[in-house]
This record gives structure tokens, C-alpha cells and sequence, in this order.
């Protein structure tokens, strides 16, 4: 492993001369100076709109699952309760349900078991 990266570093080690490099910037730039001492006028390159026409509304898309979701599970609900009692289902009736618990009592706030620790200066 060591010397297939040694490899690597060696064909992609080399002398830089920034001569190599194009600056375009700097190149669009003195085109732009030249232009206007020569008397020309500057006109801006027209940015072109990115296509966005594969952008989806993800709010819209949201609630739309949302009342989707809500509309069928109502629809689903309220034909449940329109079936009439099948032949299987009829002689049964449903569990009692269990009374709900009784929640205890709050409790009272007590002293603290440690005064609160002196403020240092």
C-alpha cells in the first residue's frame, strides 16, 4: 500500500510555474480595460437561467400527502362505521374497556436538600 501511494506522489510530483496557469479572470478583466480605453462600450454578459424545470414545491407537496393521508383515513374510518354487523361479528360484543387510572396527587415542593452555593466575586 505504502508503495502504491509513493507511486502516486511521484507521477504527480513536478515543478509549478504559474505560467501554466490561466488566470481568466484577470484575462476578462484586461479585456474589459482595454474595451473602455479604446472608447467601447461595456456591455455585461446576459447570465443564463439555470433550468428549473425539475423543482418541486416541497410545501405544496407536504400538505397535499397531509390531506391526502387525512381524507383516507376519514373515508376509511367512516366506512367502517357503515358496515353493517357480519354474521361472524354480530353475536360478539366488544371488551369492556377499563376504567381509566386515577393519577396521584401532586407532590408539594420541599426545601432543597443543599442551600444554593454562594455566589463567588
Amino acid at each position: 500500500m505504502v508503495e502504491l501511494a509513493t507511486q502516486l506522489i511521484g507521477r504527480q510530483a513536478g515543478r509549478y510555474d504559474p505560467a501554466d496557469v490561466e488566470d481568466r479572470y484577470e484575462a476578462r478583466l484586461r479585456a474589459v480595460i482595454e474595451a473602455k480605453l479604446q472608447g467601447e462600450g461595456i456591455t455585461a454578459d446576459a447570465e443564463e437561467e439555470p433550468d428549473r424545470g425539475n423543482v418541486i414545491d416541497l410545501m405544496a407537496a407536504l400538505k397535499k400527502s397531509l390531506g391526502q393521508g387525512g381524507a383516507a383515513k376519514a373515508a376509511a374510518k367512516s366506512a367502517a362505521k357503515a358496515k353493517p354487523p357480519t354474521a361472524a361479528t354480530a353475536g360478539t360484543k366488544a371488551p369492556a374497556k377499563k376504567p381509566a387510572a386515577k393519577k396521584p396527587a401532586a407532590k408539594t415542593s420541599s426545601p432543597p436538600k443543599h442551600p444554593p452555593a454562594r455566589k463567588r466575586a
